[in-house]
């Protein structure tokens, strides 16, 4: 049972996102969204959404975050010496 009202509230959620991008909402805002989708449906304690930056060194900027302490965080970029790689699959 409660497998299928976590469904249903991914489901309001793909709706509601949707329904704000298709209104003309800014790619931040749309953004935004889906990060406070997520901490709702999964019950974090917050959310970031990283974007990368072209340029010689690796960089993300943070677009948009929910989450206590925040607002200083988002806007911000992060740069890094080698391009991270994603984990092996089956790793932790």
């Amino acid at each position: 049972q409660g497998g299928g009202r976590r469904g249903e509230g991914w489901l309001q959620a793909s709706r509601e996102i949707t329904a704000t991008i298709l209104a003309g909402a800014t790619s931040e805002e749309a953004l935004q969204l889906v990060c406070a989708q997520v901490v709702e449906l999964l019950g974090a304690n917050r959310c970031t959404a990283m974007l990368p930056i072209r340029g010689d060194v690796f960089t993300v900027v943070a677009i948009a975050g929910v989450g206590p302490d925040l607002q200083d965080f988002v806007g911000s970029e992060h740069r890094y010496a080698e391009t991270p790689s994603a984990p092996a699959r089956g790793s932790r």
